[in-house]
């Protein structure tokens, strides 16, 4: 299991590029611009980027919008206002590769005195390359080093679930209905 408290001093300085996802890529016939390195017993991705909204680029931006409805309206079908809002306010963290977003998620305060911090619309373009792990343990320290918060929040798919418990998530709520789509709440708390 990860564990963002107990990693988070190694992470900072660490790159990615497992062999299983070398071996996919190649079998895929793509190349990949990701780097070997294993330190702190985990690896992340060195070619993940956080951003506020102000310093994403126009085509930054257009690629995460294109991400978002290919993964959300055309893959998966769900019928909801993506463009909401909140990606003025959010830390947008992505790994791209030769100008293409491969995998995304979001984050913004929900609470007014800043002490948990929603991540949101989290995706993968690319399934079964391990993106969405590589994501999420390259984002979540960064994002609790940056906007200091005490937990992580998020609502997810109820059949997703189990992949944000490995992050040490818990499940905080009974499943509930949203955008027409069966989901739950979960948390993970911080430690300042």
């Amino acid at each position: 299991m990860f564990h963002v408290k107990q990693k988070a001093k190694a992470l900072k300085n660490t790159g990615f590029q497992p062999s299983f996802r070398e071996r996919r890529l190649k079998e895929r016939g793509k190349e990949s611009t990701m780097k070997k390195t294993k330190k702190a017993g985990f690896q992340t991705v060195t070619n993940l980027r956080i951003k506020p909204f102000g310093q994403l680029t126009a085509k930054e931006t257009y690629e995460i919008l294109k991400a978002r409805e290919s993964v959300f309206s055309l893959e998966q079908g769900f019928c909801f206002q993506d463009i909401d809002g909140e990606d003025y306010r959010s830390i947008h963290c992505f790994v791209e590769d030769g100008g293409k977003i491969l995998a995304y998620l979001r984050a913004f305060y929900v609470d007014e005195d800043h002490t948990a911090v929603k991540v949101s619309r989290i995706l993968t373009v690319e399934h079964g390359l391990g993106l969405g792990r590589q994501l999420m343990e390259g984002s979540l320290y960064r994002i609790w080093d940056r906007m200091g918060c005490e937990k992580f929040v998020l609502h997810t798919p109820e059949n997703a679930r189990g992949f944000f418990e490995k992050f040490g998530f818990k499940t905080v709520s009974e499943v509930f209905e949203e955008d027409g789509v069966l989901q739950v709440a979960m948390e993970l708390p911080m430690e300042m």
